[in-house]
């Protein structure tokens, strides 16, 4: 009798399965990544909105009044020493600029950008108050995303106002 020459190696049906083995992973592991990154960079832009926020909360106290702000150098905050660079801050943004900034005068203010790689969503800072006898008051950093908070504002840890 003949003896079989026999050769080892994967049959194709084994090599079949750890494709797929590999490709379920993948679709799980991949959403769940972007899902992350995502996250970390809305963090990320929230810790330096809320640097932000304390120097113009420092520029308050020392000077009774909010800043008329430049958005674009962010004075007079760097000039007085309440913000180092307006570089870190705005390179977090989409089109590297801030949406919208308003001095409300005596009540407050808010600025509105839009983060980048976070295309729908949008993250508010802000210091606004109606008064005293006014039950409105928000101070500190928000953020807004059409499907993840559909009933509105949100703070950063992701409890609605």
């Amino acid at each position: 009798m003949r003896e079989r020459n026999r050769q080892s190696g994967f049959t194709l049906i084994e090599l079949m399965i750890v494709v797929l083995i590999i490709g379920l992973i993948s679709s799980i592991a991949i959403p769940v990544f972007g899902r992350a990154l995502k996250k970390a960079h809305r963090a990320a832009v929230g810790a330096s909105l809320t640097g932000l926020h304390k120097a113009m909360a420092r520029y308050y106290a020392d000077n009774g009044e909010f800043p008329t702000l430049d958005t674009t150098t962010f004075e007079p905050l760097v000039s007085g020493g309440y913000l180092e660079s307006p570089e870190p801050l705005l390179s977090k943004f989409q089109g590297n600029n801030v949406l919208a900034y308003l001095d409300l005068g005596s009540i407050g203010w808010y600025m509105i950008v839009h983060p980048k790689g976070d295309v729908d969503s949008f993250m508010y800072v802000v210091d606004l108050s109606l008064g005293p006898l006014s039950m409105v008051h928000y101070d500190g950093v928000y953020w807004y995303h059409p499907q993840e908070t559909p009933s509105g504002l949100v703070r950063l840890d992701g409890t609605p106002l």
